[in-house]
């Protein structure tokens, strides 16, 4: 399954998101949520995290691309599942990081899931805009597209 569309949601007061019921079952058996790579939070399927580890334990425990990954990406997760009512509860410290409020923007992204203050997602949408002429040619050159 791949995870696709954009949906805008409220947060109640104590920090839980409704997710829509069309990405629900890839998460069933569990997700990790955690720090994206910019000012976003990201979901990421039990199954797919697990392949993550799998890929970043093979790498030396010396090398600092490791380290700092590690800091970054598992330094901010937290493993959660979904409440009967579709809802995952966001923590305070990932909600701060991403300027969450009282709303998100939730992502489809192939395999995992973003989640965004709508500010925060005008704004990378407006610069992906004007960045999509080389994206394109780029992903063209990579026979991609």
């Amino acid at each position: 399954m791949s995870f696709r569309g954009t949906f805008a949601h409220a947060l109640d007061t104590k920090g839980r998101l409704t997710i829509p019921a069309s990405m629900r079952e890839e998460l069933e058996a569990g997700f990790v949520l955690t720090r994206g790579y910019g000012a976003y939070l990201v979901i990421y399927p039990q199954h797919i995290w697990d392949e993550q580890e799998r890929l970043m334990a093979a790498l030396p425990r010396t090398s600092e691309e490791r380290r700092a990954f590690s800091r970054w990406t598992w330094g901010g997760a937290a493993e959660s599942v979904i409440d009967r009512l579709g809802r995952v509860l966001i923590p305070d410290h990932l909600r701060s990081y991403a300027g969450l409020d009282d709303q998100a923007v939730i992502v489809g992204s192939l395999d995992s899931i973003e989640i965004w203050s709508p500010l925060a997602y005008e704004q990378v949408l407006s610069a992906d805009r004007e960045r999509l002429p080389d994206i394109l040619e780029s992903l063209a050159a990579k026979g991609i597209i």
